[in-house]
């Protein structure tokens, strides 16, 4: 395990070999990476003192260790204003941190905890980063994520939208949050209104432009009722309806049925 820490490429092969031979081992090995990534990997002085504000803090210590110890957000170029490039070390950490989400949903939520668990200001900067905001949109997968979780994570950026929409990497994470609101449709409709109530400033924008394409706004606005067959088609694409999902007999017709009586009309 501590060999990772300098070199990544060791855990991304480990991550490899595992899914060339069908995911062999693959809970131990996650097991290994979330323990290791939990540990302060900063500073051995800090482990204990760290260790003890973390007692009451459970699993979202863990989660937000993972997060923190995999990219080094406080010691990277997030947030700076001198316009720095991304390095070359926070893309590896990057692509590491996107291979172990792909590979299993408990790093997916781990990541997503930690996201959550940041200031707004700082997750906006993520969403805004030239590397780590492939990270935010690896993670805005509607299928992998419970509804609830989806919500808190739309919540945090609804308040963003047009700040990401007219931002280079930004509005690729607005361009992942139209299949993210699958089944959401309240988010959705929010998103849309918002883009549209801004729609001078969104298309002044190249970035914008996309954005206003990509959420097909211009059906939004002139053919309502294809924009929600649109959306309808969607949820049939990302969630089917399951085989043993049925309707009342015959009619099709959920509301409660009424028993038959001898004179078969339904009862006062």
């Amino acid at each position: 395990n501590e060999l990772i820490v300098n070199n990544l490429e060791i855990g991304k092969s480990v991550v490899d070999c595992s899914i060339a031979r069908n995911n062999y081992k693959k809970d131990e090995i996650i097991s290994k990476f979330i323990q290791f990534f939990n540990k302060d990997l900063s500073s051995s002085s800090n482990t204990e003192e760290e260790g003890n504000e973390g007692k009451d803090s459970g699993n979202d210590k863990v989660q937000s260790q993972l997060l923190e110890n995999v990219l080094r957000l406080s010691t990277s170029t997030l947030g700076n204003t001198r316009d720095d490039w991304p390095t070359a070390e926070e893309r590896r950490r990057a692509l590491f941190l996107e291979k172990l989400i792909s590979y299993d949903d408990k790093i997916l939520m781990a990541v997503i905890e930690g996201l959550l668990d940041l200031p707004v200001e700082r997750l906006i900067q993520m969403c805004c980063h030239g590397v780590f905001s492939h990270v935010v949109e690896n993670v805005l997968i509607p299928e992998r994520v419970d509804f609830i979780t989806r919500k808190k994570i739309l919540n945090r950026l609804m308040n963003h939208i047009i700040e990401l929409t007219c931002n280079a990497q930004g509005s690729h994470i607005v361009d992942k949050l139209w299949p993210f609101t699958t089944k959401l449709n309240v988010y959705k409709d929010r998103i849309a209104e918002e883009l549209i109530n801004n729609k001078e400033m969104v298309k002044k924008s190249v970035y914008g432009k996309l954005v206003w394409k990509n959420w097909s706004l211009d059906m939004y606005i002139r053919r309502r009722g294809d924009w929600k067959r649109l959306i309808k088609e969607q949820e049939l694409e990302k969630f089917p309806p399951k085989e043993n999902d049925s309707e009342s007999p015959n009619t099709g017709d959920k509301r409660p049925q009424y028993q038959n009586n001898t004179n078969g009309k339904r009862p006062f």
